[in-house]
């Protein structure tokens, strides 16, 4: 493969044209025995686009045990495979090294900023991107990226600038299509996000990206279409998959060809699931157990998740952080009080350990962490405003994760259109069939959008992810594909209430 013919190819994945990238590189690669490194990059992109960080990151390796010629590259591509899959420590040092290596690679440039980004300043971001952005040429890559952080940070404004100066020179691809979409979503013009997120899934249609064209059917139906009064829109049949060597072979989604009507809509399938909860319902106390404090003193509040045979309670970091005296009652009344916390040096997480454990039976394991869906029905359960509804009965509320990465496919979170209000923070984000995907974090700054963009966004409210959570708790992610009882809201509510629980702390 000629340096020509890579960045042809390379710049068909960017834009996401999967299915004449892999149709060229079938090409030039047959009738060899073994893949080149040039080719093994290209594959490891193609399945990072098509949110494959696993498999991506084996071929990324198989670079560098055929070449150190490309190492930077490999390296770079692994960094984001990491992020991809929750390892921020480790995608971090690969970035550093993979910019070292070759500090004149705009992909490593790129990589390296989307991993550092909390520790840039706006200035340092800005700079790193445009000079990235200036190099790429034609390439929308870097512009995009640096438009995802910009919206991931509220800067709605300037994500727009940057997008529309990214365009100039360049068509618009399915990924610009897709951030128009959210732009315009963000600034309150539904139709026009709603026009722009249909284009895009057709555009990822054909060019053979079927994971990101269904989920952007699952976001229309679940987030666009309770906003409007219509239409929904309704799986087409999938493209073939052409006959390629198993070593570069990519399974697309499994899609069932369906009848495109007039106006888009999907039909879930519902597999039947055995009608049995794994957990037991607890009746609460008839009055809750009293909750001392030091009425001088300030009081900060939050939610938290029953672990560890009941011996321990995960929450966000930045509620405990400082404190001095924390107390915890779950939603039966029962109270206990803290006597140590560890806090994650990387995430807003952090571990509550009790003088006295609640009854195990209460407690979820990390067999009850699931990977989250982008699409799939979330339910967030927690102590909001607990001086205005009380801290005894926690409270439900229920919506779709609307993007399985979070803005600028910031790594350890995702996105949710639950309500997640001040008290929220730390409790319980689970999915229909009562398994835990998240730990509920926060929303999005609305007094400064309002004060910068001149409108008030809703419904986009922020978890930590499965991965990062078992990462702080150092466990395997489990990848169970067993079948489980579905919940609705108000039974999910009854057996999942004892184990949620309300904090005070005090410095």
């Amino acid at each position: 493969m000629s340096n020509d013919e890579y960045d042809k190819i390379n710049k068909l994945v960017e834009q996401q044209n999967i299915e004449a990238a892999f149709a060229k590189v079938k090409s030039i690669s047959s009738g060899k025995k073994k893949l080149e490194p040039k080719t093994l990059l290209i594959l490891g992109k193609i399945y990072l686009e098509l949110e494959k960080p696993k498999k991506a990151k084996e071929y990324f390796e198989k670079v560098l045990f055929s070449s150190t010629q490309y190492d930077g590259k490999a390296k770079a591509g692994i960094a984001l495979a990491e992020l991809k899959m929750g390892n921020f420590l480790e995608a971090k040092q690969l970035s550093t090294d993979a910019t070292n290596l070759n500090p004149d690679d705009v992909y490593s440039k790129i990589i390296y900023a989307i991993a550092h980004a909390s520790a840039l300043t706006d200035d340092e971001e800005e700079k790193l991107f445009l000079n990235a952005m200036e190099a790429a040429g034609q390439s929308t890559f870097a512009g995009r990226k640096y438009v995802e952080i910009l919206l991931r940070k509220n800067r709605v404004k300037k994500a727009e600038e940057i997008l529309k100066k990214t365009m100039i020179q360049n068509s618009l691809d399915a990924p610009s299509m897709e951030l128009y979409s959210d732009i315009s979503w963000l600034k309150g013009n539904s139709e026009e996000a709603i026009k722009y997120r249909i284009d895009a899934e057709q555009a990822y249609r054909n060019a053979g990206n079927i994971i990101k064209a269904d989920q952007i059917i699952r976001w229309l139906n679940f987030e666009a279409v309770p906003n409007i009064e219509i239409k929904v829109i309704e799986k087409p049949k999938s493209q073939n998959d052409e006959n390629i060597s198993e070593d570069t072979k990519i399974q697309p989604v499994d899609t069932k060809p369906e009848i495109v009507q007039d106006a888009p809509k999907i039909a879930e399938v519902q597999e039947k699931l055995e009608p049995t909860p794994n957990r037991k319902v607890f009746d609460p106390l008839e009055a809750p157990e009293p909750i001392n404090i030091d009425p001088d003193k300030v009081v900060i509040t939050g939610s938290g998740t029953i672990i560890a045979n009941g011996r321990e309670i995960l929450r966000n970091r930045h509620v405990v952080e400082g404190l001095n005296y924390i107390i915890v009652r779950n939603g039966l009344g029962e109270v206990r009080r803290a006597e140590g916390v560890t806090l994650s040096e990387e995430d807003d997480l952090a571990i509550v350990y009790l003088e006295r454990p609640f009854s195990n039976e209460y407690a979820f394991s990390v067999n009850d962490f699931r990977a989250v869906e982008a699409g799939e029905q979330i339910y967030v359960i927690g102590y909001p405003m607990a001086s205005t509804f009380g801290s005894f009965h926690p409270t439900i509320t229920t919506g779709i994760v609307s993007n399985a990465t979070g803005f600028a496919d910031t790594p350890g979170e995702f996105q949710i259109t639950a309500g997640v209000n001040p008290g929220n923070s730390g409790g319980p984000i689970f999915n229909k069939f009562g398994k835990i995907v998240g730990v509920a974090t926060g929303g999005i700054d609305k007094s400064a959008v309002l004060e910068e963009e001149g409108f008030i966004p809703d419904g986009i409210n922020f978890g930590v992810n499965t991965p990062a959570v078992l990462d702080f708790l150092s466990r395997p992610v489990n990848a169970s594909s067993s079948i489980d009882y579905e919940y609705d809201a108000q039974t999910l509510y009854r057996y999942m209430r004892s184990s949620v629980v309300f904090i005070v702390g005090q410095e």
